[in-house]
Parts: C-alpha cells; sequence; structure tokens
C-alpha cells in the first residue's frame, strides 16, 4: 500500500502533522465552544468521585 504523507508548517516553521494542525485549531476554539454553550444554557455539571486504588489504612 503507498501511503502519502503530509505535513504542512506552522507559524514558527516547524513541521506538523494534518492531525496535529486538526487538533490545535479544534483546542484554540475551546473558549468559544464553552462560551456559546453558556450563552445558550447548554450546560451540564459533571461530578466524578475520585476513588483510592489502594487501602487507605
Amino acid at each position: 500500500m503507498n501511503q502519502r504523507h503530509t505535513q504542512k508548517q506552522d507559524a514558527a516553521g516547524v513541521m506538523q502533522s494534518p492531525l496535529n494542525i486538526a487538533i490545535a485549531k479544534r483546542d484554540s476554539q475551546s473558549i468559544q465552544m464553552v462560551d456559546t454553550a453558556i450563552q445558550h444554557k447548554q450546560t451540564l455539571l459533571a461530578y466524578q468521585p475520585v476513588m483510592m486504588s489502594c487501602d487507605p489504612r
């Protein structure tokens, strides 16, 4: 199977894979997504208890 590996440069000239570029773009929009969710009252508080993996005694 012949696969092409395409890479792009970021602003600093460092080679980045398409996946890394997509993840960086998604992460840069996180605050905007949170702001939009708050404006549209689409929020939910998640509770996740912390469990110890060893005997606390």
